[in-house]
């Protein structure tokens, strides 16, 4: 069997990186339900698939989230909605507000305030490190730590900055 995404009968979109797949698909408000089954029948297929290549897909680890802006969830009451529930093995799926895809932190209001605070804060504990190394490292040392501490992080931008001078 080939790759799970390459079958022509799939009805969602995947993102796949090594042993992580996720898959989405989008739809009207007035169709969640719709959409629910089809994703719920998508997932029995990928669950299938990985039986066929030897791979397991572990039920307690799927979960499952809606996208919307702020006003949309508002305005349809998408946090009371009770969706059909998906099923994987007789384990439904659990509903989710936030979702981490490669260090990055997805928000269901499509907000990127929680990852820049994580960020951030992350940021900020890797400088007071660094500041503490000040006076017994060179310069250069200084200048290849923050690099790699700090400027690699995902979804910081890559702005110049002053290197702990």
């Amino acid at each position: 069997m080939g790759d799970l995404q390459d079958e022509k009968s799939s009805d969602c979109n995947y993102l796949q990186y090594t042993d992580d797949t996720s898959l989405y698909k989008h739809c009207k408000v007035k169709n969640l339900d719709n959409c629910s089954e089809v994703i719920g029948r998508e997932l029995a297929r990928a669950d299938g698939w990985s039986t066929n290549s030897n791979l397991l897909l572990n039920p307690g680890k799927t979960k499952m989230m809606i996208f919307s802006t702020t006003q949309m969830y508002t305005t349809h009451n998408l946090s009371s909605l009770d969706l059909v529930k998906i099923n994987i093995n007789d384990q439904y799926t659990e509903r989710k507000s936030s979702w981490n895809v490669l260090g990055v932190e997805l928000n269901e209001h499509l907000k990127w305030n929680p990852h820049l605070e994580k960020v951030i804060r992350s940021t900020y504990l890797s400088l007071a490190c660094l500041r503490r190394l000040k006076r017994f490292t060179p310069f250069s040392l200084r200048k290849q730590l923050a690099e790699l501490l700090i400027l690699s992080k995902p979804g910081l931008l890559q702005l110049p900055i002053r290197i702990l001078a």
